[in-house]
């Protein structure tokens, strides 16, 4: 993902990117050849209120032209995960 958006950051793409991490995002940001054009957006995938703000900050910049969906989380030894944890896997992976 980071590499996508320093690639289309490059390329006069207004950027987008979502993830976990404030802090990650920033550096993906500070990165960027053209960091002016990155604008990150941080939390939960599976949140409906942190989509909404992925969504609301598209807008602004005048809605989407490209998407890029690169959410995923995986987990080895699934026998080993709670009904919670198999749960997460599942909303993020779909």
């Amino acid at each position: 993902g980071a590499e996508i958006a320093r690639y289309l950051s490059q390329e006069q793409y207004q950027v987008v990117i979502f993830g976990r991490t404030a802090s990650d995002l920033e550096l993906v940001r500070a990165n960027a050849l053209n960091p002016e054009s990155v604008f990150p957006v941080s939390g939960s995938i599976t949140a409906p209120e942190h989509r909404e703000q992925l969504v609301t900050t598209a807008a602004e910049l005048g809605g989407v032209q490209l998407l890029v969906l690169n959410a995923g989380i995986e987990s080895v030894g699934t026998s080993d995960l709670s009904p919670t944890d198999l749960r997460e896997i599942f909303e993020v992976n779909t």
